[in-house]
């Protein structure tokens, strides 16, 4: 490894001839020796302190940092010599530097300066102490001349050498605060700087300059700020020195890291030796069991452990714990059938070991409870395992049912079927088929057995029973209306007719078939059936009288019931009926026990209505009009879906109305035209002054104008305030309006005041003086900015010539108030500011 040495970027020799090497003594930086490290991890690098700056290449600027990884670190710091301005801090006094400003302990008027600890020693009006609170510091008023030097001062300088030039800057009065420019050998540094606008309040000025081919600096302080009023700062501890910037840098790396892995702790079960082997060929092996190779073998319980050192001297180490055990013995028993799905408990012996069974149970014991092969892994707590199989065989029950019990109403033979082909079969009459067909009542079982020996049995009862008689007797006919009485006989037992009814005797009020199903103690049924009439009399009713438009035709469809045949007033015996004249038609009809019955209706003829909407028409926007339908509808409906007989409309359109009567549907349309509402503009509110009167017009193609005081002329004259509204109306007989109001306006308005003048006698805005229209002036006063007053007039027609006490004033802003009274001699005031110019 080569050792590193601080290597500055450039040394600097300052103003006081210091030598490259007392600089470089002053900004000494060192990060050490490039460095190899055998484990990864931060690395300390320190820089350390007395810099005026410092930064790393990871942006810090901390006097150390740590380096997590391998690579190249460096560190720049940057160092200020010594203040090169003499008397910077004015403890001298007014010495050591130039100012254009004129030195006095009275800082009125302005472009004055002053040297000491309080502004306001110098101007009541001014306040501030040095920077700091003690001390001296610069005080200034600043003047109306741009460009005007503050301070300044000549300093020698290295060329191609970077300088930090700064100071402090103070407001002694709150207003207009200077605008300071700072220059050195006549070129800007920096933009213009603002003064606080606060008093008591210090801010720093700072910038960096490079000499370039200069040997010297001139260093001047200028006020761009001309406003005489406000404009007064301070200065204090100006500052300028060179700087010097110096770079180091190390190089971190890091060994190869070798990861030694003998394998996880191992347990050996069958007393085998083992062989462990550290990797990396061409280290150095240090095992603990006395061995220097690459591998070794080991046997017997215990932990081994090696030490790999490589080139570089850096060391690696890993270790296994090994252990040697005996396999568990498990047995299972023999393979095993159980029947009727009774589970088989298996055990796996082995107290006090782990246990893992083909399901995932991990318990000593398993119940088996379904057919299939069961496997278990035993591992005793040296972590050896055992393990064995058994098969374990659990026939699916099966299903026996012969039926439930029977009762046979009929003697029929009966077949018991037990199901489940392929198996063996005994029934108790000694019978081993499938089936067997029984005709005497009793109980009647089998049993049944499958191919492991697992039996099944069911067992049913059977009576053969005889089914009682039922007679309703013949077919009954009821011409009378009155219900019929049917009884099912059979007393004490059930009955079900085809109605719901469950009682003997069931009382038949309309016509029908009719039967019963009569149910004795056994179960058995008998059942019978009847036909039942019940006659009524006859029913006839027509459709309501009707009518008809001249030329159609009616067919007539009757409502009949209980009839078989009819007949019609002409002897016509169809059911229907046309109707081809007016009259009053009837019908008879006859039924076949009750007689006859009739019913007539009549039919008349009607002629055809017609309606008419009217001309095509229109209305003024806003308004509306009414279409009238015909009066003689039945039912009306406009094109909308209104339905009323009238419609107002106020859009434009075609509109249509259909009419139903009696003799047919009819439609009719008219148009309305919209008309668009006569456009009228009297323009914005006015203002109204005293005395004045003048002319609102409502001109236009209008054929009638109506004002809000009821006159019908295009005009109307105004001479008060108030609210004016005007009609007007079209030749269309459209009407629209339009309304403004008059208000008192701010009167006078007739009073101009000059914004500057210049006293300089070339006959040119040499006075300065208000002019005054519809008012009087009554006074007139003009003060400086510290409010003293320099003139007075008591009408606008006195002047003033920009002079005090016959002395000519200097150029700069001046305030005045002017009070006057209107021609309703209400007063009134106008203050402001005017410039005078020389």
């Amino acid at each position: 490894m080569k050792p590193r040495t601080a290597r500055p970027i450039f040394t600097l020799i300052s103003l006081l001839f210091l030598t490259a090497a007392s600089l470089s003594a002053q900004c000494n930086l060192s990060l050490g020796n490039d460095t190899l490290l055998c484990t990864p991890g931060p690395l300390t690098l320190v820089a350390g302190n007395g810099y005026n700056s410092r930064v790393w290449n990871t942006g810090s600027t901390a006097a150390s940092i740590n380096a997590p990884t391998a690579g190249i670190y460096w560190c720049q710091v940057t160092c200020l010599t010594g203040n090169l301005v003499t008397n910077g801090d004015f403890s001298g006094g007014n010495t050591g530097f130039s100012s254009n400003y004129i030195y006095s302990t009275n800082l009125n008027p302005e472009g004055r300066y002053w040297v000491g600890p309080n502004a306001n020693t110098v101007h009541p009006g001014f306040q501030g102490t040095a920077h700091g609170g003690s001390g001296n510091f610069m005080v200034v008023n600043g003047s109306g001349t741009p460009g005007s030097n503050v301070w300044c001062q000549t300093i020698n300088v290295v060329p191609n050498t970077n300088y930090n030039f700064s100071t402090w800057v103070t407001s002694v009065v709150g207003s207009s605060p200077a605008l300071l420019q700072f220059n050195i050998n006549g070129s800007a540094i920096g933009p213009i700087f603002t003064a606080p606008n606060t008093t008591w309040t210090w801010t720093q000025f700072n910038a960096v300059w490079n000499s370039g081919a200069a040997t010297t600096a001139t260093i001047c302080i200028v006020n761009q700020n001309t406003n005489l009023g406000g404009n007064d700062f301070g200065l204090d501890d100006i500052t300028f020195t060179s700087v010097l910037t110096q770079r180091d840098s190390i190089t971190i790396s890091y060994a190869p890291q070798l990861n030694i892995d003998l394998g996880p702790d191992t347990l050996i079960c069958d007393l085998a030796p083992l062989t462990l082997d550290a990797g990396f060929p061409g280290n150095t092996y240090a095992w603990s069991t006395g061995g220097t190779n690459q591998t070794e073998t080991v046997s017997g319980t215990g932990t081994f452990s090696v030490v790999v050192t490589d080139p570089n001297g850096c060391t690696f180490s890993d270790a296994i714990n090994v252990t040697y055990s005996s396999t568990p013995t498990v047995n299972l028993g023999p393979d095993q059938v159980s029947c009727y799905n009774v589970p088989v408990l298996l055990n796996a012996g082995n107290a006090g070991s782990s246990f893992l069974w083909n399901n995932a149970s991990t318990s000593q014991t398993l119940s088996a409870s379904a057919t299939g092969q069961y496997f278990v892994a035993v591992t005793n707590p040296a972590g050896c395992v055992g393990h064995d199989t058994v098969n374990v065989t659990l026939p699916p029950p099966f299903n026996v049912n012969i039926g439930p019990d029977l009762i046979i109403c009929d003697n029929t033979p009966q077949t018991l079927d037990a199901g489940n082909p392929g198996k063996s079969y005994l029934w108790n009459s000694g019978a081993t088929t499938q089936t067997v067909t029984i005709t005497t009542s009793g109980n009647h079982s089998v049993t049944v057995t499958d191919a492991y020996g697992c039996s099944f049995a069911d067992t049913m009862n059977a009576l053969f029973a005889t089914p009682p008689t039922v007679n309703l007797g013949p077919d009954i006919v009821k011409c009378d209306g009155l219900a019929a009485n049917l009884s099912a006989g059979n007393p004490g037992m059930s009955y079900l007719w085809n109605s719901g009814n469950t009682s003997q005797v069931l009382v038949a009020s309309t016509s029908g078939l009719y039967w019963v199903q009569v149910t004795d103690g056994n179960g058995c049924t008998g059942r019978d059936s009847v036909n039942v009439v019940i006659s009524q009399y006859p029913t006839v009713t027509l459709p309501p009288d009707t009518v008809l438009c001249e030329g159609h035709t009616w067919l007539i469809q009757p409502v009949v019931n209980g009839a078989i045949s009819y007949q019609w007033q002409d002897g016509n015996t169809n059911l229907n009926y046309m109707v081809t004249t007016p009259g009053t038609y009837q019908l008879t009809v006859t039924s076949t026990w009750c007689g006859t019955a009739s019913d007539q209706t009549t039919a008349t003829y009607d002629f055809v209505r017609t309606f008419d909407l009217g001309p095509d028409t229109s209305v003024c926007e806003g308004r509306r009009i009414r279409l009238n339908a015909s009066p003689n509808s039945i039912a009306v409906t406009w094109n909308d879906g209104d339905q009323n007989n009238q419609k107002f409309v106020d859009q434009a359109g075609i509109y249509w109305a259909q009419t139903t009567q009696y003799c047919g549907t009819f439609r009719d349309s008219v148009e309305v035209t919209l008309l668009p509402l006569p456009e009228i503009e009297l323009g914005p509110n006015r203002t109204w002054c005293p005395g004045e009167a003048f002319e609102i017009s409502a001109e236009g193609p209008y054929i009638a104008w109506i004002w809000q005081d009821s006159t019908t002329l295009p005009f109307i004259m105004v001479s008060a305030p108030g609210s004016i509204h005007v009609t007007v109306t079209d030749p269309n007989g459209c009407e629209n309006d339009d309304n403004l109001r008059v208000e008192r306006g701010d009167c006078p308005v007739g009073l101009f005041v000059p914004t500057a003048f210049s006293p300089n006698g070339d006959g040119l805005n040499d006075y300065f003086f208000p002019v005054e229209k519809d008012l009087t002036v009554t006074n007139v006063m003009v003060f400086d900015r510290w409010g003293k007053l320099l003139f007075e007039a008591k009408s606008a027609y006195d002047h003033w010539d920009g002079t005090f006490r016959n002395n000519a004033l200097p150029e700069g802003v001046y305030t005045y108030v002017i009070s006057y009274v209107d021609r309703e001699l209400i007063p009134g005031k106008k203050a402001g500011s005017v410039t005078l110019i020389r």
